[in-house]
């Protein structure tokens, strides 16, 4: 007989409180073509760059709300808010689990996990790059995964110093940290075949080769 089941993998996820300009145009440009009238932007509300792109794209309406609550308001209605069909885009941990609440009252596209990231790098790469990229994922959620796996302790010890150089530049210094410190790694591997079977396990959604000597 056939056995049935699910299987769960990370996916990528930034919270809602950080800027993504992609995820605008990734969430609306869609809902555009199928033909939405107005569309609600609850997760970047506010935000000058985001509201910009928002506009490029086409949305005429947005609601400067966000969180659990928004998604609770988009799902059913309000006096003042507009229910909607479909709910779609990232979110944090609580906004996932308002997504999860909501399905059955509207559509919604999918239940994700917190940011992560996968650096494989040899030892040509740059490690203030590697460092930049795993930064990039760190600062969405403290909850988020930045890992490095290289076959050189070289770049794996540059690549901390820099990690530790960057995070005090950012303004979320506090979340990169966190995330670090709890979910961060720097793995060293003996070599290329090493490296590529430790990468298997994490199921990383967004793994990056910055540089490598293929030969």
């Amino acid at each position: 007989g056939w056995v049935c089941g699910s299987a769960w993998a990370p996916r990528l996820s930034p919270s809602s409180c950080v800027t993504r300009l992609g995820a605008v145009t990734d969430c609306f440009v869609a809902a555009l073509l199928w033909g939405r009238a107005w569309l609600h932007d609850q997760s970047w509300a506010g935000v000058q760059n985001s509201n910009g792109a928002a506009a490029e794209v086409g949305v005429d309406t947005i609601y400067k709300v966000g969180g659990a609550q928004a998604v609770a308001a988009l799902s059913l209605g309000t006096e003042t808010v507009k229910g909607v069909d479909k709910i779609v885009g990232p979110g944090n941990i609580y906004v996932t689990l308002a997504k999860k609440l909501a399905f059955g009252y509207v559509d919604i596209d999918m239940l994700a996990g917190p940011s992560e990231i996968l650096v494989l790098a040899d030892e040509t790469a740059t490690p203030s790059y590697a460092a930049a990229d795993m930064l990039s994922q760190a600062e969405h959620d403290p909850m988020a995964s930045a890992v490095l796996v290289t076959t050189s302790e070289d770049i794996a010890y540059e690549v901390k110093e820099e990690l530790i150089k960057q995070v005090q530049e950012l303004s979320r210094e506090e979340i990169a940290s966190e995330s670090l410190e709890n979910y961060g790694a720097l793995i060293v591997a003996q070599d290329l075949n090493e490296a590529i079977e430790v990468t298997r396990y994490p199921a990383i959604v967004l793994s990056i080769v910055p540089s490598w000597n293929w030969n």
